[in-house]
């Protein structure tokens, strides 16, 4: 990306400088382009890097209550809002056997990720109870 803007900015600079005035707007318009690729790829990157925090933050919550946490399998994440989510997770019990897909319902509360409950109605339906939180947590605003 830098290689691109930097050959964007050095072709803008080149015809700049041959006095032509529409071809001096076409170079700046080139040179804004460039930066605000800059910006975007920025801020993309920001955004990722949030995201996969956030993500492990969230494992991190629901491996804490597991019996064996080594041997957690994640399964579908959905997020409502920044401060509810659902993850489904497959983990040995006791006995050392999988216990199969169950649901987390999880909060963000003081910027900390904590397990609500384990749902037995699946993911689909915590979803809706996520989202029914979120968006009455924001109608209350």
């Amino acid at each position: 990306m830098k290689k691109t803007t930097l050959t964007l900015i050095t072709i803008a600079t080149l015809i700049s400088g041959c006095g032509d005035p529409a071809a001096e707007r076409a170079a700046a318009e080139a040179k804004k382009a460039a930066i605000e690729a800059e910006r975007v790829a920025a801020e993309a990157k920001k955004a990722a890097v949030e995201a996969e925090r956030s993500l492990s933050e969230i494992k991190q919550a629901v491996l804490v209550g597991l019996k064996d946490p080594d041997s957690a399998k994640f399964g579908k994440l959905t997020k409502a809002g920044d401060n509810y989510a659902c993850l489904d997770v497959n983990a040995k019990n006791t006995f050392g056997g999988y216990t199969g897909m169950k649901t987390f319902a999880l909060i963000r509360e003081n910027g900390e990720w904590s397990v609500v409950t384990a749902v037995e109605f699946g993911h689909p339906l915590c979803v809706q109870a996520i989202q029914k939180m979120s968006e009455s947590k924001t109608a209350s605003k």
